[in-house]
């Protein structure tokens, strides 16, 4: 029993001194104190940002995004008790339009607590060119004048979702609008100034917004304008082949008629010339006979021109003569000056320079500026075989057909002319008839032969020479007997033939 309670004193005694010792350890445990408050950064990529704080055991600290890195680059980092103080680099990871925010943590004493925010701003929303440069008042969108008009192509890549709706007036988007645009993804567009503004600069700014947001992107488009020295033509698709009716009420174009879907359309015919500053001219001419006329004050075509690039052919007389061509020609104020220079120094005669050397067409070099190549209606070979007057006063008829006598066909294959270009008339012997066998001066210059109705010869001193006001050659002759009549063309092609018989 004695040997038991000597045990249990040793239990006893055992007890106490491991309480003892657990207590002592108890008291030297040091619980970790945080920061009170959380502080707070508002920053941009490329900054850096200065953490200070105190800890009372060694610590560890956590960043909770990638682009918020202590200053090993890492996004953890320990360090021992005290006033401790580190930095912390914000990059450009990830950033985007959103606003973005890192929590930085700091562990003591198996405890973890937040102590720091860092907002980094948000990515201004911009659009990119082709080469990846933003756009904005040092990059704008500057279109050009080139052979297909005043334009170009843009590329535009958005950090959003963009979309286009509008333009500055004088301005169209090929491929029409709305456009929109995903983030990142790249749209060309092209873009053309509208032609009637292409006589001065221009410069505006299109909005690129961002969808479903009142954000937007504001970007200058700018263009310089047509250069000087250049003309070009708005309303009108091709300045060649145009025709206007005999009786100057209509025009349409070659190749259309009555029948055909382009109808023939009332004067006036309006167009604009865009140069540049509307520095600009323009020239009338006109054909009258086998030679043209400039700027005639007595010419057929009426043409206005208000200066500021307005023209329009008011109107057209009647042709009671053959067909008949006229020019419209705008060219540059420049180009003009100098034609009249020279035109001046030969004694105002324009052969050789705006014409041909023989006065018969536009010269070539000048061609290029023509606005409107006109043909009119007249009584030609195809429409009509003769105009005849007797004794001033009283007209007649040519039938087709050799009158009767029988010859037409030997005639035809003696002179080689088609038996749809004999004609005949009666007249009574001593009559005076003034005959015009509708030809152009290019086709006949006057030249005939005659013979009677026996082959024989009549004289050419019979026949007088002349020239109607329509600008086509004629001939005159008193009737002394019957007779045919062979119209010799300039090419000495026999070109019509008129039996003139006794009435």
């Amino acid at each position: 029993m004695k040997y038991s309670l000597i045990n249990i004193q040793i239990l006893i005694i055992a007890f106490a001194a491991v309480f003892f010792s657990s207590c002592k350890e108890d008291e030297n445990v040091v619980s970790p104190v945080f920061p009170s408050e959380v502080k707070t950064f508002n920053v941009l990529p490329g900054e850096e940002v200065e953490l200070e704080f105190d800890a009372n055991l060694d610590w560890k600290l956590f960043s909770s995004a990638i682009w918020c890195r202590f200053q090993n680059n890492q996004l953890a980092m320990t360090g021992e008790a005290g006033t401790c103080k580190v930095l912390l680099s914000v990059s450009n990871d990830m950033w985007s339009i959103d606003e973005s925010s890192a929590n930085i943590s700091l562990s003591m004493g198996g405890e973890e607590k937040v102590i720091a925010q860092i907002t980094r701003g948000s990515q201004n929303i911009e659009l990119k060119d082709a080469n990846g440069n933003v756009y904005g008042n040092d990059n704008y969108i500057g279109m050009s004048y080139n052979v297909t008009g005043i334009n170009g192509k843009f590329s535009f890549t958005g950090n959003f979702n963009w979309e286009l709706t509008s333009c500055p007036e004088w301005l169209t988007v090929v491929e029409g609008l709305p456009v929109k645009a995903n983030k990142n993804q790249t749209v060309e567009l092209n873009m053309n100034v509208i032609k009637k503004y292409w006589s001065s600069s221009g410069e505006d700014n299109i909005v690129f917004k961002m969808q479903g947001s009142e954000q937007s992107v504001t970007i200058p488009v700018k263009y310089d304008g047509i250069p000087e020295g250049i003309v070009e033509l708005d309303g009108i698709d091709n300045s060649w082949n145009w025709n206007i009716s005999k009786d100057g009420k209509q025009y349409w174009k070659e190749g259309s008629d009555f029948n055909d879907e382009i109808k023939p359309t009332d004067f006036p015919f309006t167009f604009n010339v865009i140069a540049k500053e509307n520095k600009y001219a323009i020239v009338r001419i006109e054909q009258n006979g086998k030679y043209m006329n400039v700027d005639d004050e007595n010419g057929f075509l009426t043409v206005e021109n208000d200066g500021l690039g307005t023209v329009s052919v008011a109107s057209v007389d009647e042709n009671t003569g053959g067909e008949r061509i006229a020019y419209v020609v705008a060219m540059p104020q420049n180009v003009y000056d100098e034609m009249i220079a020279k035109v001046e120094e030969a004694g105002w005669v324009y052969d050789g320079i705006l014409l041909t050397s023989d006065g018969s067409d536009i010269a070539s070099e000048y061609e290029k500026y023509v606005a409107l190549a006109f043909t009119q209606e007249g009584e030609t070979a195809s429409s009509g075989g003769f105009s005849i007057m007797m004794n001033a006063s009283t007209p007649l008829d040519a039938v087709q057909g050799d009158g009767g006598t029988g010859a037409g066909d030997i005639i035809s294959s003696e002179y080689g002319v088609p038996m749809e270009q004999i004609y005949s008339v009666s007249a009574p012997l001593e009559s005076y008839l003034l005959v015009d066998p509708l030809l152009s001066p290019e086709e006949w210059a006057g030249d005939v032969v005659a013979v009677d109705l026996e082959g024989l010869p009549v004289g050419s001193e019979n026949f007088e020479p002349g020239m109607n006001e329509s600008g086509r050659y004629t001939v005159s002759f008193s009737l002394s007997k019957s007779m045919i009549i062979i119209f010799r063309g300039t090419d000495m092609a026999n070109r019509k033939v008129l039996f003139v018989l006794e009435q």
